[in-house]
């Protein structure tokens, strides 16, 4: 089949950053079909039909996106609940994606959230700390992995490999690589990869700034910045990612807790060659990340 020949319509539901960018990557790619977007701020719908991100607008779910051959969600998290539920008072046969970076939704599904709806879970390795749709980007997604997950509680248990294919198409049209993976290993590396690296930042920027009454604004240098970047995010979507990622952030924290004492014993001890280590190896696995990226 054609690139992008499964569908002639795709609803975006949420037009910050990865909404915009999804929408920005397939009108510039090879998929001719409409493009409909769905956000509740006015600005933002008048934004992306001005720069041509969108082809249609509307600011609720409703009936205008019945036709759809696939609806994406890119909103937070806490938004879920309520657009699975107003998706299915249309009463169609939706095949939806998400992009979220929590994957396992054992919680919506006791709800009910899923029924009658042929959901594949979706999460594009790539963001920013900056969450408009100014600051989209067409190629946001490129030559990165898109983690694609499949469940059993959803109804498309016998169009599941079909599902897969169009999802799977869909991932390639907006130029990321596709991977499927389980929600249970995907939250677990993405804990350790994404979730705790986030706190840490923000950890770091709350410690300084609450270190004394003295003013420190003036004495922050390049590699401090570098590192608290990622603390310009949005609270609300963290407060739903560490909601929802509970445990495998907490055994993360118990991991770090037991790595800071025994460094602690390191520095009491003056053991100059284990601290030297410790650095080291940090260096030499970052650098292998680096090349291997």
């Amino acid at each position: 089949m054609e690139e992008g020949g499964f569908f002639k319509k795709i609803t975006v539901i949420g037009l910050g950053l990865i909404g915009g960018s999804v929408c920005r990557a397939l009108k510039n790619s090879k998929y001719d079909g409409k493009v409909f977007g769905i956000d509740p701020c006015d600005e933002t719908l008048e934004f992306a039909i001005r720069n041509g991100i969108i082809d249609e607008a509307s600011d609720e779910i409703d009936e205008k996106i019945s036709d759809s051959d696939l609806i994406v969600i890119a909103t937070y998290l806490n938004k879920y609940e309520n657009i699975f539920s107003r998706l299915k008072l249309l009463n169609k046969d939706f095949l939806v994606v998400d992009t979220g970076s929590v994957k396992s939704f054992d919680d919506l599904s006791d709800k009910g959230c899923f029924e009658n709806i042929r959901f594949i879970g979706g999460h594009p390795l790539a963001g920013s700390e900056r969450v408009s749709i100014k600051f989209s980007q067409e190629n946001l997604f490129e030559e990165k992995l898109f983690y694609i997950i499949k469940y059993e509680f959803c109804k498309n248990n016998e169009t599941i490999e079909d599902d897969l294919a169009k999802i799977v198409e869909f991932v390639k049209l907006i130029g990321s690589i596709p991977y499927v993976i389980s929600d249970k290993d995907h939250d677990e590396i993405m804990a350790f990869t994404s979730h705790l690296p986030h706190f840490m930042a923000s950890l770091q920027m709350n410690l300084v700034m609450d270190y004394s009454n003295l003013d420190l604004s003036d004495h922050i240098g390049r590699g401090f910045i570098d590192s608290t970047r990622i603390a310009s995010s949005s609270p609300e979507l963290w407060t739903d990612v560490f909601k929802m990622n509970t445990d495998n952030i907490i055994k993360g924290f118990e991991m770090m807790e037991k790595t800071i004492e025994d460094f602690k014993k390191l520095l009491i001890n003056k053991d100059e060659t284990m601290i030297n280590v410790f650095f080291e190896n940090a260096r030499a696995n970052r650098d292998k990340i680096v090349q291997s990226n």
